[in-house]
């Protein structure tokens, strides 16, 4: 709405002018944040602290495969070997093929692209379902 003589504000000048308050007052909360944090005493220092884990009491179950050396170097460097036991002894190469792949892409494993085959070959053989193959195998 404009009264005779003036020019109608833009919609966008119209919202400067309803945020411009609330634009001073975002300005002046950043301003005091800045000036506070770097005043001595103000922040707690971070300090380097140790801590000790308590012994894996679990380890992966040896094995004549490629896959055991490597899961060694590569799977347990991140989590317990425990972590294979608890995952169902029915578990197929595709379940094992989608957690390794799962690790290295979700959780940015340092897993070698070439490895992989082996460690899934491993872990099916010694925790999932092919595992009685393998015991036959030998």
């Amino acid at each position: 709405m404009t009264r005779a003589g003036e020019q109608p504000l833009h919609a966008c000048a119209q919202h400067r002018q309803r945020t411009l308050p609330q634009l001073a007052l975002t300005g002046m909360m950043v301003l005091l944040t800045l000036l506070f944090a770097g005043a001595p005493g103000s922040a707690a220092k971070a300090e380097a602290r140790e801590i000790s884990l308590p012994p894996d009491g679990v380890q992966l179950k040896p094995a004549a495969l490629p896959g055991y050396e490597k899961a060694r170097r590569q799977c347990v460097a991140c989590h317990s070997a425990e972590y294979m036991q608890y995952q169902p002894s029915s578990a197929a190469r595709p379940y094992w093929e989608g957690v390794v792949t799962r690790m290295k892409k979700i959780f940015s494993a340092p897993l070698d692209e070439a490895d992989m085959p082996d460690i899934v070959d491993y872990l099916v053989k010694t925790y999932g379902n092919e595992q009685a193959q393998a015991q036959h195998a030998k």
